[in-house]
């Protein structure tokens, strides 16, 4: 039976106490998976992005994707809330490359952090 049933944001927390034992529980029960970040993940290879994607949700984190500049840019001037970018440097299906996506993405999110990455495969 809970001693206790407390809220607290998007959790339940239940204080459990046994009957006879002097010591409590404390048990967090999650209505929903609390999301720490959203973060806009800009990757044009298809597996590549989905297992940054993959990654970035295993750290308790949202994501949006997108798979070109055009769709980033659209997702970042929409009302959608995004704290974080997380794009590739160089996006060989756009004209505009990472570095000039953060630019305007900045821009456009004054208070958006920006993470870049690049996958360097060695020559064969």
């Amino acid at each position: 039976m809970p001693y206790a049933l407390i809220a607290a944001g998007r959790a339940l927390i239940a204080v459990i106490r046994q009957e006879g034992l002097q010591s409590r529980g404390v048990f967090i029960v999650t209505a929903e998976r609390v999301v720490m970040a959203v973060i806009l993940v800009v990757e044009d290879d298809v597996f590549i992005r989905q297992v940054a994607e993959m990654m970035i949700q295993d750290w308790g984190h949202d994501i949006l994707s997108a798979g070109d500049v055009d769709e980033a840019l659209s997702l970042l001037r929409s009302p959608q809330h995004i704290d974080a970018l997380f794009t590739d440097i160089y996006l060989k299906n756009s004209v505009l490359g990472g570095c000039e996506l953060a630019h305007q993405a900045i821009a456009l999110r004054p208070k958006l952090r920006v993470l870049y990455q690049e996958i360097l495969l060695p020559k064969k």
